[in-house]
């Protein structure tokens, strides 16, 4: 059980990157004082977290109820990281585009 924890603790640190969206965070929120940027990170980490309850909880019902299967959206999952793979050695990345 523990060693399934930190698998996916760990797979989320990895895809998530923190580290490398730090900079696009400080970019976006330049023009905001240092406590409101608190608040900012604050408020996304609850938002995050309970998104990550709701879909531990009932993730495979909503998988079921929409008739999708685990290897399907590993396939959908893995083709959005690729394609945004492939987007960041062409030099372009979801930040140029706003």
């Amino acid at each position: 059980m523990l060693d399934q924890v930190l698998t996916a603790t760990l797979m989320l640190f990895v895809v998530l990157d923190a580290p490398g969206n730090a900079p696009l965070f400080y970019f976006f929120t330049a023009h905001l004082d240092p406590s409101e940027r608190v608040k900012i990170i604050g408020k996304s980490v609850v938002v995050a977290s309970v998104i990550l309850l709701i879909f531990t909880l009932i993730g495979d019902l909503l998988l079921k109820y929409f008739n999708i299967t685990v290897e399907d959206f590993r396939v959908a999952g893995g083709t959005v990281l690729f394609i945004y793979a492939v987007l960041g050695l062409l030099g372009k990345t979801p930040a140029e585009e706003v």
